[in-house]
């Protein structure tokens, strides 16, 4: 009984350790106004995301523009000092 609880518990902190670091380390672009903006770290983790031709994206509701979107996500270390991504 006590390896089961120990096992869960280390999941759900694994989990939580994840999800904040993903948080941090990922910014979202609106595809509606090409706003870039982060998510607090449960909704990071909790909302539908996916991968298509165009790169990995979260479902989530831009702060800006209000609409609802497939986010692009970026990788902040992807970005240039003005939070876009870099020249090529």
């Amino acid at each position: 009984m006590w390896v089961a609880v120990g096992v869960v518990l280390a999941v759900v902190i694994a989990s939580v350790l994840f999800a904040a670091w993903h948080a941090r380390t990922f910014v979202y672009r609106c595809r509606n106004c090409g706003n870039e903006f982060t998510l607090p770290p449960l909704l990071d983790f909790m909302s539908p995301h996916g991968f298509d031709a165009e790169g990995r994206w979260r479902f989530v509701r831009c702060p800006r523009c209000g609409h609802w979107t497939r986010a692009r996500t970026i990788r902040r270390s992807d970005m240039s000092g003005d939070g876009r991504p870099p020249s090529p």
